[in-house]
């Protein structure tokens, strides 16, 4: 059974949670999913679409998101388990957020942290412990943290943008098909939590945000980590880190450091701190290995 909703180009609608259920039992199937997918599988309700087209399709545990290419989803915040608002672009474990968009195109998905009471989603922006998966390439702009869980698996034909760094305005994407990156940064990104299994990334990964934590992953594709304003990049954690393609990692006025576990690059590995800024990369694997400083404007 599958439930179809067209999205239009509205002002962000905030649902409580008793008109979230009743708008869901009005589509038919959706409601009677076990409730972890209640609580994330995305609703008519907590996605806008500000440029271009889309809609959405729910079937079981996969949310199916078909637009057109360069569109911009609003993602809101949806009411939280214990009380409060958490993101709406919340992928659970064994969920499935699918991407479609035209031949070479892409889609931007703009996510609003949520203001819980306590629990894990709080401050939180962009939350993917499932699958998130796509024919072309995927932005995900996010006003606070971005955060990739232990056995999530990622695979884009285009690539996956994370980034949290503020933009002044949606037209450089619909005009250029990519962000500005110039903003400030207002979240952090973590990718894996420190356990297993470790999250998967088939396709390019680009990541922007005052830091990043990379905590073991498995990563197929080209690699590139920038944190701005003195932020530092934790290249890997209590879990090894395997990157089979090459990884450029830029920290503007910032450090580059590892934890306790090694860091593997079948290509080329270019590690760019700022002036003044500690760099350490003993225990990365790579046969190159290109150290620089990076412009102290950033």
């Amino acid at each position: 059974n599958c439930s179809t909703i067209q999205m239009k180009k509205a002002p962000v609608v905030k649902l409580s949670l008793r008109k979230l259920l009743v708008a869901m039992l009005a589509v038919g199937p959706v409601a009677f999913l076990p409730a972890p997918l209640l609580a994330t599988l995305p609703s008519a309700g907590s996605i806008t679409v500000s440029s271009g087209s889309a809609s959405l399709a729910v079937a079981g545990p996969q949310a199916t998101i078909t637009s057109t290419d360069r569109a911009v989803l609003n993602w809101g915040t949806v009411a939280g388990g214990l009380g409060g608002t958490v993101t709406a672009f919340n992928i659970g474990a064994g969920e499935t957020y699918n991407f479609l968009v035209p031949a070479g195109g892409s889609v931007l998905n703009k996510v609003v942290a949520g203001a819980g009471t306590g629990g894990a989603s709080d401050g939180v922006a962009a939350i993917i412990n499932g699958t998130l998966s796509s024919n072309g390439r995927v932005f995900v702009l996010a006003n606070g943290n971005i955060n990739i869980g232990d056995g999530a698996a990622i695979n884009t034909t285009g690539g996956l943008v994370l980034s949290t760094l503020a933009e002044a305005t949606d037209l450089t994407y619909v005009v250029n098909g990519d962000l500005s990156y110039t903003g400030l940064s207002q979240g952090s990104i973590t990718i894996g939590g420190g356990g297993l299994p470790l999250p998967s990334v088939l396709g390019n990964l680009n990541a922007w945000a005052g830091s990043v934590a990379v905590n073991g992953a498995n990563i197929t594709g080209n690699v590139i980590v920038n944190s701005i304003g003195g932020g530092a990049v934790n290249l890997a954690g209590a879990q090894p880190t395997t990157i089979t393609g090459n990884l450029t990692t830029n920290s503007y006025n910032g450090t580059i450091s590892q934890g306790a576990s090694a860091v593997s690059v079948s290509g080329t590995a270019a590690l760019n701190a700022g002036a003044g800024a500690d760099r350490k990369s003993t225990r990365l694997n790579s046969s190159h290995v290109a150290l620089s400083r990076m412009p102290s404007s950033a």
